[in-house]
């Protein structure tokens, strides 16, 4: 009887310790509210998923963050690469100034060599801040200008102002360039994006942006109905045809948007790795035209 309460205290103990420790890796959070308030987005997951190396997160405080602390914990369950700690500034105060911090509720990522000060603690920073951190080439996005384009500088309805924030914040950098003086593409832009031309682009502009696709470059077209670009020529190389149509949406979701026929209203966007992350998300386009690709490939002159 005693060999087999020995046997069996011992099995019971083997067992406790393998479920604890897979518990240990392979930790699981469950966030049971309906709007997932506690679960990071699609994006902040694949991104903090494909870390490669360690990261440490520290904020600079005297009081504890309890909030900030579980939304890190979400983080680090899903990268063990991704750490944080407290530290407060005024009983380390050489920590502090190793990271350059003069405020306290400030938050640094450091992975290697490399250190990213964080504009806020929400989780849109903390996400900004691994992309940052990880990033180690720089990719620079040129808006062409001299056409009437939309403004990078502008923040009306019409501005990019806020768009180009949003690029900064993800790592990208952003500029503005006139193909006529800068005499082409320049070598840094990793793609060109046209934003609603008002006057047709110069044949030496076209011929530039041949060059540049051609060569690998990446060109991002946004053309107002009504107005002519100028690329006619390029685009039908590439088995592009930008339309003269224009979207009518007279569904029953587009008379209770209140946005006009002329709006379409989108919400099922099919099955496409690029739509993925646009499910439940409702989407306006303003005067769509229409565009036909058949190939996104450049024809081959026989």
């Amino acid at each position: 009887l005693g060999a087999n309460t020995l046997v069996l205290s011992l099995a019971v103990l083997a067992i406790l310790t393998a479920v604890n420790v897979l518990a240990f890796r392979h930790d699981k959070r469950f966030d049971m509210t309906t709007e997932k308030l506690y679960s990071l987005s699609d994006q902040s997951r694949k991104i903090a998923g494909g870390l490669k190396s360690d990261v440490e997160f520290i904020y600079f405080s005297n009081q504890a963050e309890t909030q900030l602390r579980e939304l890190m914990a979400e983080y680090s369950t899903v990268n063990r690469r991704i750490h944080f700690r407290r530290v407060d500034p005024i009983a380390h105060p050489e920590i502090a100034k190793q990271y350059n911090v003069r405020s306290t509720g400030s938050m640094v990522a450091i992975s290697g060599s490399r250190t990213v000060h964080l504009q806020g603690t929400q989780e849109e920073d903390i996400t900004n801040a691994l992309i940052r951190i990880s990033h180690t080439a720089v990719r620079t996005v040129c808006f062409l200008e001299g056409h009437g384009e939309k403004s990078l500088d502008s923040t009306g309805a019409d501005g990019y102002s806020e768009v180009k924030a949003e690029l900064t914040k993800e790592t990208y950098q952003v500029q503005a360039v006139n193909l006529v003086t800068a005499k082409g593409v320049p070598d840094a832009c990793s793609v060109v994006v046209l934003a609603g031309p008002q006057q047709a682009l110069f044949p030496q502009e076209v011929d530039s942006l041949s060059k540049y696709l051609d060569g690998g470059g990446k060109l991002f077209v946004l053309a107002d109905p009504g107005t002519h670009t100028g690329l006619s020529s390029l685009l039908d190389a590439w088995n592009i045809g930008l339309g003269d149509n224009i979207v009518i949406d007279a569904s029953l979701l587009n008379q209770l948007s209140h946005t006009g026929p002329f709006m379409p209203v989108v919400l099922d966007y099919g099955d496409s790795p690029i739509t993925e992350g646009f499910h439940h998300i409702m989407t306006v386009f303003p005067m769509a035209r229409t565009v036909n690709v058949l190939n996104a490939t450049k024809t081959t002159p026989h």
